[in-house]
């Protein structure tokens, strides 16, 4: 074979290869091209429209970081205003001092009047026993203030009358604190008022209605009774000397029922007025035994009651009158019946003494023991 056929055999094959090279890569362009159709369809990488939106939305309604910066600005200043008139506030809170002494009492005292105006039973029973016990008293020994012959007639109705003002400024106050206790213990805690005012308040309507009931009942029984016939100075002492021996009565009503319970109190407020009253009454000085004579000396019952008989026939007083259906009537001189009663040495100004240090001391000693109470862990 020559060299020309050779020649033309590799320019055909060269053509055939060729020609194959073209028709695969027109294939594959095809392909590509196909491809290419397709994934723009079906393009994945693609973001849709509805993103698309959406970024923008983002993007237009994203804040300026100059904005951003005066915002961050405008709340800092905002928050520390906050803090700042938080503390001014504090401040204030602590600068606010609770009300005086005298403001609590007034309020405590208006408190105490409102319920008395709503709850006046109690009240009006104590001035109507005073006024019935009183009428009951002077009916009963009428008459018997200026007669010689009824000395000792006019010696009971100043015993009796003693010793109701006794029980009566005892009894009407024994079962204050035990009833209050709670509520006093309560508001007491939460501060709305202290001890000093409270206690103040309560004696200060107490001690004035009291007195207003004491000198209802002395008035009445004394003008039944034929006292007033004397000089008027006497009616005076009389009726300062009961007030001052109910008031000591008061006081350790309010005591006892500050100290002991409900029924204990009950129980010893009556016991403790009859074993004061025991003495100056029933028994003379001289007939007490030496071991009990202090309690002579510390009875408010003793000291009321010997006052009274002082003022109503001591300082001088006149000759009584004597019926003159009667030949004799030992007593017709009061220096004698005091004598006779061994209390002629026993001046007023030490009974009004002696009360006046059992009211303060009572009461004080009330005070001790409710702020023991109040203040107990």
């Amino acid at each position: 074979m020559s060299s020309a056929d050779m020649s033309q055999i590799i320019n055909k094959i060269q053509d055939t290869i060729g020609s194959k090279n073209l028709s695969s890569s027109s294939n594959k362009d095809s392909d590509t091209v196909a491809l290419a159709q397709l994934s723009s369809s079906y393009d994945y990488a693609k973001p849709a429209q509805l993103e698309l939106e959406l970024e923008e939305i983002k993007a237009l309604n994203a804040p300026n970081p100059n904005e951003l910066a005066t915002d961050d600005t405008i709340t800092d200043t905002v928050s520390d205003a906050d803090h700042g008139q938080q503390q001014q506030q504090h401040q204030q809170l602590l600068a606010v001092q609770s009300a005086s002494f005298l403001m609590q009492y007034l309020l405590l005292m208006q408190r105490i009047l409102v319920c008395a105006k709503r709850n006046y039973f109690l009240l009006l029973a104590r001035i109507a026993s005073h006024i019935i016990i009183g009428v009951i008293f002077g009916y009963l020994y009428m008459n018997v203030g200026n007669s010689a012959h009824s000395v000792l007639g006019n010696y009971v109705y100043l015993y009796g009358s003693t010793l109701l003002l006794v029980y009566t400024g005892k009894m009407a106050v024994v079962l204050t604190f035990p009833l209050e206790i709670d509520m006093l213990t309560r508001e007491h805690f939460n501060r709305w008022y202290k001890l000093g005012p409270y206690f103040l308040s309560l004696i200060s309507f107490e001690i004035p209605f009291q007195s207003f009931c004491a000198a209802l009942y002395i008035i009445i029984s004394v003008r039944l009774t034929d006292n007033d016939s004397v000089e008027s100075f006497r009616i005076g002492y009389f009726m300062i000397l009961a007030i001052l021996a109910t008031l000591s009565a008061q006081a350790w009503g309010f005591f006892v029922g500050a100290t002991l319970p409900t029924k204990l109190a009950v129980f010893l407020g009556p016991i403790l007025a009859v074993l004061f009253s025991v003495f100056g009454f029933c028994t003379r000085y001289i007939d007490i035994t030496p071991m009990l004579r202090w309690m002579w000396h510390l009875s408010y019952f003793r000291a009321g009651f010997h006052g009274a008989l002082n003022a109503i026939y001591g300082l001088d007083r006149q000759m009584l009158d004597c019926p003159e259906t009667l030949m004799y009537c030992h007593f017709r001189s009061p220096k004698v019946f005091l004598k006779y009663m061994m209390i002629s040495d026993v001046h007023m100004s030490d009974c009004v003494l002696l009360m006046g240090i059992v009211i303060g001391v009572m009461h004080l000693l009330t005070v001790i023991t409710l702020w023991r109470k109040l203040n107990k862990r």
